[in-house]
């Protein structure tokens, strides 16, 4: 019973800091990367049989 509470508890933790983290990584993502930063030349034709 004790280590399943314990493994819960450190699931729980584990899942928290992964949501916080990837909150902090996707606010201080620059907004400028959104767009390419050349526009596109030319196009190609997609490829035949595949």
């Amino acid at each position: 019973m004790k280590i399943r509470t314990v493994v819960l508890a450190l699931g729980a933790v584990y899942l928290a800091n992964s949501y916080v983290v990837e909150r902090f990584r996707r606010r201080n993502r620059p907004h400028h990367q959104d767009v390419p930063p050349v526009p596109p030349q030319s196009w190609t034709s997609p490829a035949v049989g595949v």
